[in-house]
């Protein structure tokens, strides 16, 4: 599988990992299955493991990632933390990290997991509930609690190809559309 995710409620925090050869539209799946039915709780972070991918986006999917992630951005409300293998995949990160700061979201590129979880963790997790347990996605829906596997796993699998999407640039005076 190209993605696989899972949540960590210990950590309030959700675990990704994207392996294969490198597609835009499955990172875009990946958030998108993330903000879907209330998987991705409030004020938990998101951890994207990247290093075992190959090869590394282009300007125009970095470009595409962010209008994704600005669609879903009021659904992702904690720090992302994006852990690259490659310069590459940190260099086309870093551009990811300046549009997403001028769009307002909360993302960073890592050389390492380490560095990624430190900066995730510094604002600390959400408020806990009465009972000292983490929240969990509110979907009525859902699973009880001791069948959290179900949802709290998820994979995907998208056909590879270049983007669809055009070429985006950011406005010239650094000003976002939101």
């Amino acid at each position: 599988m190209p993605y696989t995710y899972r949540l960590a409620p210990a950590e309030c925090m959700i675990r990704c990992n994207l392996t294969g050869p490198y597609d835009i539209r499955e990172t875009q799946q990946l958030f998108r299955d993330l903000c879907a039915g209330g998987r991705c709780p409030e004020g938990w972070g998101v951890l994207v493991d990247v290093t075992t991918r190959e090869g590394a986006p282009t300007s125009e999917g970095i470009a595409s990632l962010m209008m994704t992630l600005e669609a879903l951005s009021s659904r992702l409300t904690g720090r992302i933390g994006f852990v690259t293998g490659a310069p590459a995949q940190f260099g086309m990160a870093r551009m990811l990290e300046i549009r997403a700061e001028m769009a307002g979201l909360a993302l960073r590129a890592f050389m390492n997991e380490p560095d990624a979880l430190a900066w995730i963790r510094e604002v600390g997790p959400p408020a806990f509930s009465a009972r000292g347990e983490p929240p969990f996605p509110s979907d009525p829906g859902a699973p009880g609690r001791g069948d959290r596997a179900e949802l709290a796993e998820g994979t995907g699998d998208q056909s590879s190809g270049r983007s669809p999407f055009p070429r985006t640039s950011a406005p010239a005076d650094g000003s976002s559309s939101r």
